[in-house]
């Protein structure tokens, strides 16, 4: 089996992207000296034989050969927008193993199939944890299907916490959102954006010379706040040491 971890959830653009690779057995234990391969692509819709389809872009390679400690492969891509990591290896037999998982870096621009509807479409969302305590900032990558547009942000648990706004001005934008005692122990984050995107011809290239078309994303995400700070140690001792029997 081959282990990837990522030292973020999502990254800026611009940052070097370090994974850290071990290989382990079906118990567990570290495995030294395989042969693994990490591929690193951008992913992107494209019109491939008339149909659309998701393909990866400008691959990158690491290679290395496993140690009893994780190594790490570092990755510099070009530009944002979502990645997928493919990792390999292969058993002592011969049988290959693969890890695989998608990140995001912010700033790149996502292209889709062409909308000729108004649809709902979706905002995506990402943390940079799983969980918070108070007195964290939450970095939340806001990840938009379009823009320019004007964004309603609003946190809830049994009812509205809080409102904001907000304007995209670009694919993506990081907010920032302060943790405290009230959010324990999770809440809801939606954010709504309505704005106008860019026409697209049926291969999926800009028409600036048409008018813009209406737009609106939805996303949501749950934030984990567990009462850590809450918690109660309890010490049990019986009342007498020993007893007999009856």
């Amino acid at each position: 089996y081959v282990g990837v971890k990522p030292d973020k959830n999502f990254y800026e653009q611009g940052d070097g992207v370090e994974l850290e690779v071990v290989t382990v057995d079906i118990e567990g234990e570290p495995v030294y000296g395989k042969d693994v391969q990490l591929a690193f692509a951008r992913l992107d819709w494209q019109k491939v034989r008339g149909k659309w389809r998701e393909v990866e872009l400008a691959p990158l390679t690491c290679e290395m050969i496993s140690s009893v400690k994780a190594k790490p492969c570092v990755f510099e891509p070009a530009e944002g927008g979502r990645f997928r990591v493919i990792a390999r290896a292969e058993d002592t037999e011969g049988r290959p193993a693969q890890t695989s998982f998608e990140l995001w870096i912010s700033g790149g621009q996502y292209k889709a199939a062409p909308q000729r509807n108004v649809e709902m479409e979706q905002l995506t969302l990402i943390p940079d944890h799983e969980s918070y305590q108070p007195g964290d900032s939450a970095s939340i990558l806001v990840q938009s299907p379009f823009w320019p547009g004007e964004a309603t942000m609003q946190l809830r648990r049994n009812g509205i916490l809080e409102t904001q706004r907000f304007t995209l001005d670009g694919p993506t934008k990081i907010i920032e959102l302060p943790i405290t005692e009230g959010h324990i122990p999770n809440f809801h984050l939606e954010i709504d954006v309505v704005g106008s995107a860019e026409r697209r011809d049926d291969d999926g290239n800009p028409m600036p010379d048409k008018a813009r078309r209406v737009a609106f994303a939805s996303g949501g995400l749950n934030i984990a706040v567990p009462p850590l700070q809450r918690t109660l140690e309890v010490s049990v001792s019986p009342r007498q040491p020993m007893l007999n029997p009856g």
